[in-house]
């Protein structure tokens, strides 16, 4: 049976079809909670660019794990070539097929995010190691999936992927494609405190704008600590750190740009009472 290169994200429930970020979105949905509309891109697509006689991806993979320096590099170099090589005119067609079905108007432009399937795991989240491209116009999107293609023949994955203790196996890599969101504020909450590891204490990281300025390290978040009843109910925001940041990422008609912010903005904070509460329920109920 073939197996499908697209799925819509409340489809996507097989892991090795549609790699860990799809899959975690679809039980999401399927939780009832708000998610943006978008689809995937399989890992079918993936294997697509990789149909050359002679060329086995499994075994570049491993003998790229055995070697170092600049024999790795020439693994590595040579399986990024072939995906370049890859003519993606009919997968961007399709692409744009799918992006219509969505029927959004104005279309806007678009998150292109990594779902490989070694991410989001269990025993290793790979954050941050995989690229995500933002703000990409509808007709640069095929172009977007395969430089995420690309990101898995790197040897930061490779040395992740070591240190993970996983297996030899290759990851594949699909691919969530969303439109763009001018988000207010963005970041990361965890519903059990990642330093004390107290389950009744949720910590929230937040920047004003979109959350990639906090991925790659260019903003300090404002920090957040909520304490939790044991029925997942906010009682009090036991530490809360405003860093005063200056300036936010933010989708604009020129694309993403760093936006200033007001003084009184950024000794407000970004997150109001209200909303460090609610996120701190939401993540408990997704817990």
């Amino acid at each position: 049976m073939n197996r499908p290169l697209f799925l819509p994200l409340a489809a996507c429930t097989e892991p090795s079809l549609v790699g860990g970020k799809a899959a975690g979105l679809a039980r999401l949905i399927a939780g009832g909670f708000a998610v943006p509309s978008g689809f995937c891109v399989t890992t079918e697509a993936y294997a697509h660019a990789f149909r050359v006689p002679g060329f086995s991806p499994t075994m570049q993979w491993q003998a790229a794990l055995l070697a170092s320096g600049v024999e790795r590099e020439r693994i590595l170099s040579h399986c990024r070539t072939i995906i370049q090589n890859f003519d993606i005119a009919e997968l961007t067609a399709q692409i744009a097929e799918q992006v219509r079905g969505l029927h959004l108007s104005p279309p806007g432009s678009w998150a292109v995010r990594s779902s490989a399937t070694n991410e989001d795991g269990a025993h290793a989240s790979f954050a941050g190691v995989y690229r995500t491209r933002l703000g990409i116009p509808p007709g640069e999107i095929g172009s977007a999936v395969k430089d995420l293609w690309l990101s898995i023949w790197d040897d930061r994955v490779l040395n992740y992927h070591e240190r993970s203790g996983l297996s030899g196996a290759p990851p594949a890599m699909a691919v969530v494609i969303q439109p763009m969101l001018d988000a207010c504020s963005a970041g990361v909450a965890y519903s059990i405190h990642p330093l004390t590891g107290r389950a009744t204490q949720v910590a929230i990281n937040a920047v004003a704008g979109l959350a990639a300025a906090l991925v790659d390290g260019r903003a300090t978040p404002d920090q957040y600590v909520v304490e939790m009843a044991e029925t997942g109910q906010p009682l009090q925001i036991r530490e809360k750190t405003i860093t005063r940041q200056s300036q936010a990422l933010r989708v604009t008609e020129q694309g993403l740009r760093d936006v200033p912010l007001s003084d009184a903005d950024a000794a407000s904070g970004t997150l109001s009472d209200d909303q460090i509460f609610e996120l701190a329920r939401r993540a408990k109920q997704i817990e």
